[in-house]
């Protein structure tokens, strides 16, 4: 009896295992090979935003130019522009280009336009001082008249003009002369 259990489990065994066999076979003709190829490139990662292409200054009424600016710092800096006016209506305006010939988009991420120091040439005269910067027009803008803002892109490879007016448009003409300062601009760019 022993040996029939033997012969009929051996049986079973080879039963068992023909029939996964089978299911093998079977699941094997019912496949499909599915192939992805492709390419892609990983571009330059290089920074490069900065000024280009600065024009002579736009002078308007009897302005004059004392210093005329320069680009400087690598191209991330317009320095020294020194200006007199003399009536009112009296202005300037610089024009110039931010270039990205990075790899990578930007935006302006901070944006800082302080507001001009003005300061009479003769002690504690406060209202010629007052006079100058109540009516002093200081601004960044694009060349077509919108504002530089916060979060304005730049996307690689492309070039926004810009222009810097300061324009006095008071009606009335301080009696001492008034130096303006504090005119320093500066635009942060981060990675878009």
């Amino acid at each position: 009896m022993k040996t029939k259990v033997l012969i009929g489990g051996l049986t079973m065994l080879i039963l068992i295992l023909s029939v996964i066999a089978g299911m093998s076979i079977a699941y094997a003709t019912i496949t499909s090979r599915l192939d992805i190829n492709g390419y892609a490139t990983m571009n330059s990662g290089n920074w490069s935003v900065h000024f280009a292409n600065l024009h002579k200054v736009n002078l308007i009424g009897e302005a004059s130019e004392k210093v005329t600016p320069k680009l400087q710092d690598g191209l991330t800096s317009i320095s020294n522009f020194d200006l007199d006016f003399y009536q009112t209506g009296d202005g300037a305006v610089y024009t110039f280009d931010v270039v990205n010939d990075g790899g990578l988009d930007a935006y302006i991420s901070s944006i800082t336009i302080p507001k001009p120091i003005c300061n009479s040439s003769v002690f504690n005269d406060y209202t010629n001082s007052k006079l100058v910067c109540d009516n002093l027009v200081y601004n960044l803008s694009y060349s077509d008249g919108s504002s530089v803002n916060i979060n304005d892109t730049l996307a690689r490879g492309t070039t926004k003009a810009l222009k810097l007016t300061l324009k006095y448009s008071g009606n009335l003409i301080p009696t001492n002369p008034v130096e303006i300062s504090g005119l320093g601009i500066t635009m942060i760019y981060s990675q878009k």
